[in-house]
Order: C-alpha cells, then sequence, then structure tokens
C-alpha cells in the first residue's frame, strides 16, 4: 500500500516477497518509478537469505560524503530576531521551489557518512565555522543546534533530524542531507573506511 503524505518529498510503499519478487502488500505491483530513481528498501536482517551478504550489509564503513569546505545552510524558522543577526538568514529555494529561511556554516574538515547496514546512516563528527555566530562546532549537529538556538528563540527544543533540516547547493537548488545521503548509499565509493570499535579493531 502506498501512503502519500503531501507534506513529504517520499512516499513509503508497503512491500513483501511472493515467489522471489517485491509486490505490494496488498498484493498489487510496484507504481513504475522514473528512471535514475533513489530510494531504499528496509526489511528485517534475519529476511537476506544469504549469509555472507547478510554480514556484508549489517556492517558498518565510513564514506566521505562532503569535502572541507562545503557550505552548508540550516533551515530555520521565520522568528523576530536581533538585527545583527538578519544579514545571516537567506531566503533561498529548496527543490523543487519551495521557499525557506536558511543560515549558511561551513565545513572545516571533509564530512563521513557512516553507513551502517539496515540502519539509518549517522553523520560523524565534523568541525564546522557558523560566521552568523563567530563560532566553531565540532559537527553538524552541533552547529545546528547553536544556530537553531540563536535564530529561533521560541522553540522548547533546538535539537532536529539534520538530515532533514540541513541542506547543500546542487545544480542551484538547495538538497536536503537526506537526499544527498540516498544518492551516495546507492553509489558508494570504492574506497570505503571500516569503523573501528572500542578495541581499535575492524
Amino acid at each position: 500500500m502506498m501512503i502519500p503524505d503531501r507534506f513529504a518529498r517520499t512516499v513509503r510503499l508497503n512491500i513483501r516477497v511472493d515467489k522471489g519478487q517485491i509486490k505490494l502488500a496488498d498484493g498489487g505491483t510496484l507504481p513504475v518509478l522514473r528512471e535514475g530513481a533513489y530510494g531504499e528498501l528496509i526489511v528485517s536482517a534475519e529476511a537476506v537469505a544469504d549469509e555472507k551478504v547478510r554480514q556484508d550489509l549489517t556492517s558498518e564503513r565510513r564514506v566521505q560524503f562532503l569535502p572541507s569546505g562545503t557550505k552548508l545552510w540550516a533551515q530555520v524558522r521565520a522568528e523576530p530576531i536581533p538585527a545583527s543577526l538578519e544579514k545571516f538568514r537567506n531566503e533561498t529555494r529548496i527543490w523543487p521551489g519551495e521557499p525557506g529561511l536558511f543560515v549558511p556554516f561551513i565545513l572545516n574538515k571533509s564530512l563521513d557518512l557512516v553507513l551502517r547496514g539496515s540502519k539509518f546512516a549517522l553523520l560523524g563528527d565534523c568541525p564546522c565555522v557558523v560566521p552568523a555566530l563567530n563560532c566553531n562546532a565540532e559537527s553538524v549537529n552541533q552547529a545546528y543546534t547553536l544556530i537553531s538556538t540563536a535564530f529561533e528563540p521560541t522553540r522548547r527544543s533546538h535539537t532536529g533530524n539534520v538530515f532533514q533540516k540541513v541542506f547543500a547547493e546542487r545544480d542551484n537548488w538547495l538538497r536536503s542531507l537526506d537526499e544527498l545521503r540516498m544518492v551516495s548509499e546507492a553509489n558508494p565509493p570504492p574506497e570505503v573506511k571500516p569503523v573501528l570499535d572500542i578495541f581499535g579493531n575492524e
């Protein structure tokens, strides 16, 4: 069954496997998808029949996500803020044209994506500079929290899903880190760095 959400840019497809073929859970066939579409299929690890493939899919690895110097944009709400901050709040558009308010910050090092098989990917720590606040952050998450605290003073909580709240520019549009994550997961580079456990083993 396809569950639409007019406020989201994705749809959820409930599926099942029938004689080796993926079908919608209600027995219908998958809708025709546009060429080059990206997405994700999440199943229980035990559903993967081949043990070696299952181990590969559940392992963790790092890939470079965004290079050092990349300008990122934290989305903020339209709230009254000090005049000194106004010049740092930019109105621009998210693909395919949705307007929003954004505050830029910059990666001081390359940002890694931690791929975790069937789990959601995580962002590695990466120092950032936040020009609007004349300060540094230790990660994209911390940079977003600092920006939200200053630019959204009435919010009760200043944490959020940075994959949905932080954007990078691609082809003159802002694209969410979530969208870029899906592209990266679908097209991982050949060089990957294994994640070390707490004992330093791969």
